[in-house]
Order: structure tokens, then C-alpha cells, then sequence
């Protein structure tokens, strides 16, 4: 079965396959009249196509991301669960079909802590990579600076999200387009993300296979890894001034932790 087809039993018209950036922001859909911009963020290990995509069983038909979440759910709990055939990439083939008047866009940057391939692993902080999100959504958002936006953050993501705004946040006048990121901010929507860190076992045992891998030949970057810490200065930093945007009520919440656990690899 092949996405197209996936896509008209869904109920989303078939459309050509969107050209997703690993770096900057890629647009997804974009209906004429946009009313808001959802931006996905992913996070550590993860990739802007990756990490948004699903498995889809041979059986869905649903017509929504809402239904085919229910659906995906009751079929891991089955004995014999359904055939996958194809991946499924929800912010384009499914989320268009309950969202059709927002523009819908995923933002990619170099999230690995070590590249196996003997290439040069992105030594960028959550200070450097946040810069980098505001310089694409400058661009991103320079034909419509008053519409409103909500940012979707995964993990590592909410970081380098709370970052990005914080800084846009004490902009000065003379960069009056970040000032405008915060001004037009609607929601953030926060998934499996601990605000408090990512446990310091977790960041551990991230930092003994980085330097594993190092030790091996491949380059590595540990400094994202060290800012996830409990008791890291950066975390704190980035906890107490975004309260402070917070208690502004200028936005909108919403935070979904995991009932389950994750994966090692991605963050």
C-alpha cells in the first residue's frame, strides 16, 4: 500500500510528498486563508520526519489523527496485532484533515550527540540551537509576522523552544521580528517532556556511550546531554524565566508526559 493510497482511506486527499529539511523549517500544508502556524519540534536524536511518524496497520481507514490514535491503541493490545504496511507521517497525511485552515510546518536541526559515520558530530548547546529556531522562524514567518503560532515541542525540544522565546522574549527594539514571535505566540503544546530534566540516570548512561563512541573514533558532542541534568545552571535558568513568561498569561499550555517508558535512543 503505498502513502497516497494510505491517505485516501484516511480521508485526506492525496498530495504530493512534502520535501522535509533535516535543517530549518519545512512546510507540510499550507491552505490558502491560513488562519495559525503549528510548528512541530523534535527532539534529541530525533529528526523533524522521524520522529512524527507512525506505523500504519493495513486495516486503518480512519478519517482523523484522533480515531487513529484510538485505533493504533487497541491494536498493541491485541493478541494478533495488524500488519503494518506503510508509515504513516501524521503532521502531513493525517493532522491537515482535522486542522485544514492552519499552516503546518516541522522544524529540523542537528540533534546528534555522535555521528557513527565518521562525520562531524553538531557541537551546538540549547543556547546555540535555540538562536538557530528563531533565525528560521524569522524567515518562516516573514510574509505573515501577525499570525498567530503554536509550537508543538518533543522532549529536548521544550528546551531549546523555552530558549529560543526567552531570548526573543528581551529582544531589543531595533530586532523588532523576534519581539513579534512572542507577541503572536498562541499555545505550546509540551509531549513526553520532564520539565525538571531528563533524570540524571538517563543523562548517565547517555554520557557513557558518547564517550564510548568518542573513544572509538567518532566525534561526539556532550554538551546538550550536560544541560539535561537535574542540578544543571541551565535548566534552572531556563525553568525560572520561562515561569515568568507564564504568569503573563499571554498563551496557552498544554504538557502529555508517558504513562510508559521510552526508548534509550531518542530524547
Amino acid at each position: 500500500m503505498s502513502i497516497g493510497s494510505v491517505q485516501a482511506g484516511m480521508g485526506v486527499s492525496p498530495r504530493t510528498k512534502a520535501q522535509v529539511s533535516d535543517i530549518d523549517v519545512s512546510t507540510l500544508w499550507d491552505p490558502v486563508g491560513a488562519i495559525a502556524d503549528i510548528i512541530l519540534v523534535h527532539g534529541l536524536q530525533g529528526g523533524p520526519r522521524t520522529t512524527w511518524t507512525f506505523q500504519v496497520p493495513d486495516a486503518a481507514k480512519d478519517s482523523n489523527i484522533f480515531s487513529y490514535i484510538r485505533r493504533a491503541s487497541s491494536s498493541s493490545k491485541s493478541a494478533t496485532p495488524a500488519t503494518v504496511t506503510s508509515a504513516c507521517y501524521w503532521p502531513e497525511h493525517l493532522l491537515p484533515n482535522d486542522i485544514k485552515n492552519c499552516r503546518i510546518a516541522t522544524y529540523g536541526y542537528d540533534s546528534r550527540i555522535n555521528d557513527c559515520f565518521g562525520g562531524a558530530a553538531n557541537q551546538a548547546n540549547i543556547i546555540g540551537h535555540g538562536r538557530s529556531l528563531l533565525e528560521s522562524m524569522i524567515n518562516f514567518k516573514r510574509t505573515c509576522p501577525a499570525r498567530p503560532t503554536i509550537f508543538v515541542a518533543h522532549r529536548l525540544g521544550r528546551l531549546i523552544l523555552k530558549e529560543a522565546l526567552i531570548s526573543a522574549k528581551h529582544a531589543p527594539d531595533s530586532e523588532p521580528d523576534l519581539q513579534s514571535l512572542v507577541k503572536t505566540l498562541s499555545g505550546i503544546v509540551f509531549m513526553g517532556v520532564p520539565h525538571r530534566g531528563a533524570g540524571d540516570n538517563f543523562v548517565d548512561w547517555g554520557l557513557m556511550m558518547q564517550k564510548i563512541a568518542v573513544g572509538s573514533g567518532f566525534d561526539g558532542n556532550d554538551r546538550v546531554l550536560r544541560d539535561l541534568k537535574s542540578n544543571s545552571a541551565m535548566l534552572e535558568k531556563l525553568r525560572t524565566d520561562f515561569a515568568y513568561m507564564l504568569r503573563e498569561g499571554t498563551f496557552n499550555v498544554f504538557t502529555f508526559q508517558e504513562g510508559k517508558g521510552f526508548a534509550a535512543t531518542t530524547f
